[in-house]
């Protein structure tokens, strides 16, 4: 089965779901934490254009990629081991 793409409405829920699985490899995915950490802060800064955030889940249910965009900069991946993730972002 292939990898399950699933959007998140909030950095709450986001990090709910994808917190642990970026904690394992925190250094490769600090950027991911610190954006978060800034949305959770400083709703206001990300209000006219609202940030998306997202995860993979391999057919187990794991969090296996995790994925966040504030506009206009560009969408930000985590480390990412298994690369037929890549496809259901994409």
């Amino acid at each position: 089965m292939p990898p399950t793409f699933q959007r998140h409405e909030s950095v709450d829920e986001f990090l709910a779901v994808a917190g642990a699985f970026l904690e394992a490899r925190e250094a490769e995915n600090n950027l991911l934490f610190g954006i978060s950490s800034a949305v959770r802060s400083s709703p206001e800064l990300f209000a006219e254009d609202a940030p998306s955030f997202a995860t993979v889940a391999d057919d187990a249910g794991r969090t296996v990629a995790a994925t966040l965009r504030t506009p206009p900069h560009n969408q930000v991946l985590s480390w990412i081991d298994e690369l037929d993730a890549v496809d259901a972002i994409v």
